[in-house]
């Protein structure tokens, strides 16, 4: 009897044990998120909070040796693109990086110096129906037949464009739209059914800074935005 009871004590704090460290290793997961979130959004004067997601199993025991094994960052609807009125429109950015080192102190104080041991990349995603209504203007609807073609509709008629990027400089993406007469839906055309290229600039410059384009192309009406990063 003796010892059942004490088998049954064990194992109850062997589960208190284990439920004590799950808490402690959420609690722990939570304030490192919440920091570098935090951090990002007053460094770079966000809009909003980027979401942030940290993977270092153990947590605790990572944190407290100022190491993260990976995180991955979403803003979402941040306005990094300018127009004429200076608004600009929304850019989804997502920021991927691992094998970071950390001075704890500094990260809870929202003040992380982040050493980046391994990766550190980043990508920017104009979603279709900003993209489109750019290039139509903002007034007329734009269906994507393609990864880089697209046709305009007006009324009863139709045009048919082509649309390849270009990285003009570090802040700066062009559009060079051509249209095309031949009546192949995915313009698997001659260069003879080609007409001079339109060039639309789209300006990024609000990027913060140390983000810089290095590529840029087209999927199927998004404009991805391949993008390196001096640090966070």
């Amino acid at each position: 009897m003796g010892s059942g009871k004490t088998m049954r004590k064990l194992i109850s704090l062997i589960i208190l044990l284990l439920l004590l460290f799950l808490a402690v290793e959420i609690a722990s997961t939570f304030i490192g998120q919440w920091a570098v979130s935090r951090r990002l959004q007053a460094k770079y004067s966000l809009s909003q909070s980027p979401s942030v997601s940290i993977s270092s199993f153990p947590m605790v025991y990572n944190l407290a040796k100022g190491r993260i094994r990976s995180l991955s960052v979403s803003m979402e609807n941040q306005y990094l693109i300018r127009k004429e009125n200076d608004m600009g429109f929304p850019v989804m950015i997502y920021i991927f990086a691992r094998d970071i080192n950390f001075s704890w102190n500094e990260l809870i104080m929202g003040k992380p110096s982040l050493n980046y041991i391994g990766e550190l990349r980043s990508i920017a995603v104009v979603d279709e129906d900003i993209l489109s209504s750019y290039l139509s203007n903002w007034e007329m609807a734009i269906e994507w037949v393609g990864e880089n073609a697209f046709i305009i509709k007006s009324g009863d008629s139709s045009k048919k464009y082509q649309c390849k990027v270009q990285v003009k400089s570090n802040k700066v993406v062009e559009l060079i739209i051509s249209k095309v007469s031949i009546s192949n839906p995915y313009f698997l055309s001659s260069e003879g059914d080609i007409e001079t290229g339109e060039v639309k600039a789209i300006d990024f410059s609000l990027l913060p800074d140390g983000f810089n384009l290095e590529n840029a192309c087209l999927k199927r009406g998004k404009l991805l935005l391949y993008i390196s990063i001096k640090g966070l």
